[in-house]
């Protein structure tokens, strides 16, 4: 059954139409999604402090804050991937959303497919999570993995020059990592270039295709070593592994297997002697050694490597002798030197003077579990013999014990040898399978056809129930049980036990099929605590599964557990291997290991970042005497609490001192590790001084050119820049150069003398280079560069870099040093950013005189007014169109949602006509069309169709009296624009005031609330188009107002205090106004 682990996601939104849309179409998109919706940050901040969520997706306009201020407070309480999900796009808001680390960004669409993309969207970004957390869990035992590599690592540029090695490589050669590392390999190994290897490097180089070869070491010749190489970035990677013994253990063993072939056609223990003495001596090289066999309780010596027993020599087991040792304890007995042995003895052989022997072999031939001889060597060598010799031997043994079964058991047992050799080809074939079912396969041929079974079932587990996989032609059809019923494979699964039922007429559980069987045997194939199949075999007689049957089958099935779980390793291994394979072979970090006072490892890159040329120098010495006392005890108390078990940072920064005295800033990554069997602290240092330094250096730029963002001039400008160059970077002689026309003019420069003479941009000079060229012109000696102009007779280097906008260069910032290769790359770069910055300056100093020239008629105010009324248009109506294509996908899905979809959709239609009306308004022409009415009638009846809120007390007094001409529908919309600030003023209740009175010729509408009031500054600005304190709206109610009164002739003012509330008062012409 597939795991579909539930998706839990946040959707912040202040619109619950939109709320209600995408928590539809996600969880409809993916049964394992589900949806929380909140109506704000409030609530959002609340849900995410009670409950967990795997994602979290947010409106970025809301009326208490934006998604880009909710986002860190989100990342304080959770980790879960953000991204920011909003009809207002743009790439503003998309670069300052990613510049804050939000995880993406998606755009409403009008479609409900782009719901689809948001679902999308979700998964990458768990993925990704998910990905990261894994590399972090690996990072620590990459670093461990490559320090304690035995093979030789070697990585070489380009020209094949040591760029760095490990410690294999240094003792290789006997020198030093420092003596090694910016040499060639051909210099230090010139047979490379003789043997062609040299080209096949290049080749590597080229093609970025690896190659392997085992060669003899050609310094000394007695040594094999095997050599990959393959490409890492743009050098050359080299792994150089010595495999001397194992070249010489695998040409005695295939000596061995060659010449042991000859056993398998003796036919007897004499030629099985002969031939075996024959391999020791031709085929391994051994000079003095027997054969022999037992007979009965004694050991028989049948022959020896130069001598031969013409009467029958024997040993008791049970007396002194290392070969009767070996025999009583079915173990190789190993005797580096024999005079310490008590059980050593030296065997009598007539005609025969055996040399002074110091060191012996002896090896049991064991069959089933029993002794049935011994093969026995010895050497006038002390410690002659290793463990290759041991497995030589062993497998000589066991070649031996073959031909002893071949001669000496019945048919019977020549066919049970078939099944044993079948049973290692069968674990061949499982090794070499590529998948469950393919080792399924082999182990069903090996239960038919090597064992024999006639009734065989192959079961496998899937979804929690026993379903058959592959059945013999005389075993019931194909079948299917589940875990928690009856049966005999299915209590063996449940178990994980092997159950034998002799009589299944006796065992409740038994399941009976198609088939009488009468005995059955259930092994269930167990990996990792699970049983993923079940071998079951059936015999018609009760009682007729052998033990070694039995034992059979469960090996089986011990194999093809064990080949499955090796399948999952190889695969996740291969996983690993493929993802962290340059990583482990490439680190560049210092690494430490420490206890609670001292280091007891380090690597060579951490000598050499603590001043050391030995890491062995390091050793032992104390582990915080080298970090800057403003941060040893924090360090120490850290490590110490690691090293206790107890919760510690481990990733922080600190600064330590080199050899020299000189200030290190270290970013350092611990862990807890065991170290030669005790707990220790694994450190891995980077050290980030240089990047401290350009990030220190970067910042204080930064500070400084935001001065440039105020210049007015361009002399302010080059002011300001030469002010930056001294201050941040501490340069002398230095100076700002202008183009004009086809010169560069010179507009400041200190500590070098002015240049008076304008250049022609056709002429010498490097900063005339830098300018035709678009690209920093460097002299590290100007003595050597045939295009100076000596202005200083000081300056021995000079930097000069263009100051370009949109690709046009507007100047060049130039600086000189009394000293030879004065510059870096790193000021080369700082100045290319100055530069940019100084660019942005004067581009935007040329653009605001062009614009001032362009501004008249009030073009400039026309067309920010159009910008923003697009905006706003594409904004305010985007979310209702949103909604109504929404709500009408969702009726023709769901026809029993059309009632509320249908009212929802009237609703967003009302919106949108409310703005397109606004719009209507602001820019048709104001023509009225009066009559005579009544301003008392015309409030009055504004006010019945109005339904206060019940919070809200409402006092009206209508004594203007009279009647004027109006036009009555433009002036109710006015009293509506103002009862609706009015009562939108006071969110929490309060008074209404509305009164009509005639003074002085003329009619008064006076409408006052006890709302929150406006601010002096807003209130300068609040007739103004577009302007609003409101989170929703075009800000074009109050112009509206003000124009349909000043058309009447009328006039409007407001009074507002903060805190106490707001007064609008209408005047109107007691008099007739002109249309």
């Amino acid at each position: 059954m597939t795991d579909r682990r539930l998706i839990r996601v946040l959707h912040i939104d202040d619109d619950s139409n939109h709320l209600q849309f995408t928590k539809t179409f996600l969880e409809k998109l993916s049964g394992s999604v589900k949806v929380t919706s909140a109506t704000g940050p409030a609530q959002a901040l609340a849900l995410l402090k009670d409950q967990s969520f795997d994602c979290i997706i947010c409106d970025y306009e809301m009326p208490s804050m934006n998604g880009l201020t909710l986002f860190p407070l989100v990342k304080g309480i959770t980790e879960a991937p953000f991204i920011l999900y909003t009809g207002h796009g743009s790439e503003e808001i998309a670069e300052a959303a990613f510049a804050a680390g939000i995880n993406d960004y998606v755009k409403k669409e009008l479609e409900p497919s782009h719901y689809q993309v948001l679902m999308k969207r979700i998964t990458v970004a768990m993925e990704n999570r998910a990905a990261e957390e894994e590399t972090r869990r690996t990072q620590a035992l990459i670093e461990t993995f490559m320090d304690s590599a035995t093979d030789g690592f070697s990585i070489l540029d380009r020209d094949l020059n040591y760029m760095d090695t490990n410690k294999v490589i240094e003792q290789r050669l006997g020198l030093s990592k420092g003596e090694i590392v910016g040499k060639s390999i051909i210099t230090l190994f010139p047979e490379i270039r003789t043997s062609g290897r040299e080209e096949r490097y290049l080749e590597v180089l080229k093609t970025g295709a690896p190659f392997r070869l085992d060669l003899l070491d050609e310094p000394n010749g007695s040594r094999y070593l095997q050599i990959k190489a393959f490409k890492v970035g743009d050098g050359l990677g080299i792994i150089s592994t010595d495999i001397t013994q194992l070249k010489r253990f695998e040409a005695r063993l295939n000596a061995l297997h060659l010449s042991a072939t000859q056993l398998s056609q003796a036919g007897s223990l004499e030629e099985v002697s002969i031939i075996t003495t024959q391999i020791l001596s031709s085929a391994l090289g051994y000079g003095w050694g027997d054969v022999g066999f037992m007979d009965g309780g004694e050991f028989v010596f049948y022959r020896g490597i130069e001598y031969s027993f013409p009467d029958r020599v024997s040993i008791p087991l049970n007396t002194k002798s290392v070969i009767a040792r070996a025999l009583r304890t079915l173990s190789s007995q190993v005797v580096p030197d024999v005079r310490l042995d008590p059980d050593y003895v030296i065997m009598p052989v007539t005609g025969y003077e055996p040399p002074l022997n110091l060191s012996e072999l002896a090896v049991p031939i064991i069959l089933d579990g029993e002794s049935v001889g011994a093969i026995n060597i010895e050497s006038t060598q002390l410690n002659a013999f290793s463990e290759d010799d041991v497995k030589l031997l062993e497998i000589l043994a066991q070649h031996v014990a073959s031909a002893v079964r071949r001669i000496g058991e019945l048919e019977d047992k020549k066919r049970q040898l078939e099944k044993l050799e079948a049973l290692n080809q069968h674990l061949i074939s499982l090794n070499t399978a590529q998948t469950l079912d393919q080792m399924l396969d082999v182990t069903y041929t090996a239960l038919e056809k090597i064992i024999g079974f006639k009734i065989v079932d192959v079961i496998k587990v899937e979804d929690g129930r026993l379903v058959d996989y592959l059945v013999s032609e005389l075993a019931d059809p194909p079948y299917s049980l589940p875990l928690e019923g009856g049966g005999i494979t299915v209590r063996a699964a449940v178990l994980k036990q092997t159950q034998y039922v002799p009589d299944v007429r006796e065992d409740p559980d038994y399941v009976q099929g198609n088939r009488i069987s009468l005995t059955e045997l259930a092994v269930p194939v167990v990996v990792e605590g699970a049983t993923v199949a079940v071998l079951n075999v059936e015999k018609g007689e009760p009682y007729t599964f052998t033990e070694q049957e039995r034992k059979l089958t469960e090996a089986l099935g011990a194999h093809a557990a064990i080949a499955i779980r090796n399948l999952r390793y190889m695969e996740a291994l291969n996983r690993s291997e493929e993802r962290y394979r340059v990583l482990l072979e490439n680190t560049s970090d210092a690494v430490f290991v420490l206890d609670a006072e001292k280091y007891l490892y380090v690597n060579q890159k951490a000598a050499d970042l603590m001043g050391y040329k030995n890491p062995r120098d390091l050793i032992g010495k104390p582990a915080f005497q080298g970090i800057d006392e403003a941060d040893r005890e924090r360090v120490r108390k850290y490590t110490l609490a690691r090293l206790r078990g107890d919760d510690a940072p481990t990733r922080y920064q600190f600064t330590m001192k080199g050899r020299d005295g000189a200030p290190i800033v270290i970013e350092n990554s611990a862990t807890r590790i065991i170290y030669d069997g005790k707990v220790a602290s694994l450190a891995i240092n980077r050290d980030i001084t240089e990047r401290a330094r350009y990030e220190e250096t970067l910042t204080a730029l930064y500070n400084h050119s935001v001065k440039l963002g105020a210049v007015k001039s361009v002399q302010d400008a080059a002011s300001t820049t030469m002010n930056i160059m001294d201050q941040v970077f501490g340069w002398s002689f230095i100076s700002f150069q202008v183009v004009e026309g086809e010169k560069l003019v010179n507009v400041d420069s200190r500590g070098t003398p002015p240049r008076g003479v304008p250049l022609p941009l056709e002429g010498p000079g490097l900063t005339v280079r830098a300018a035709r060229s678009k690209r920093p012109v460097y002299a590290p000696d100007v003595h050597q560069d045939p295009g100076y102009i000596m202005v200083n007779s000081d300056t021995r280097s000079e930097l000069a870099v263009p100051v370009i906008a949109q690709d046009r260069v507007y100047a060049v910032l130039n600086v000189e040093s009394p000293k030879v290769e004065a510059f870096t790359e790193q000021d080369i770069r700082m100045l290319e950013l100055l530069g940019m910055h100084v660019g942005a300056a004067l581009a935007r100093l040329e653009q605001e005189a062009e614009q001032e020239k362009a501004s008249e008629g009030n073009l400039g105010n026309v067309l920010k007014g159009f910008d923003r009324v697009s905006r706003m248009i594409r904004h305010d109506l985007k979310g209702p169109l949103i909604n109504v294509r929404n709500a009408a996908q969702l009726m023709v899905e769901d026809a029993g949602s059309s009632s509320e979809m249908i009212s929802i959709i009237n609703k967003n239609i009302d919106y949108m006509s409310y703005i397109v009306d606004d719009l209507r308004d602001l820019t048709s022409p104001k023509a009225l069309k009066t009559e005579l009415a009544s301003l008392d009638h015309v409030v009055k009846r504004a006010l019945e169709k109005r339904i206060s809120p019940a919070e809200i007390t409402l006092r009206f007094y209508l004594e203007a009296g009279g009647s004027l001409e109006l036009d009555v529908n433009k002036m109710t919309r006015v009293i509506d624009n103002l009862l609706n600030n009015a009562i939108e003023a006071m969110p929490n209740g309060g008074t209404l005031k509305v009164s009509t009175e005639a003074r002085l010729g003329e009619s008064i509408l006076t409408i006052t609330d006890t709302g929150s009031g406006i601010s002096d500054a807003d209130k300068e600005k609040l007739f103004q188009p577009f302007f609003t304190t409101k989170e929703t709206g075009m800000g074009l109610g109050l112009t509206y107002c003000r124009e349909v009164v000043e058309a009447h002739r009328g006039g409007i003012s407001i009074s507002s205090r903060v805190g106490q509330g707001t007064s609008v008062e209408v005047r109107l012409p007691a008099v007739s106004p002109s249309s």
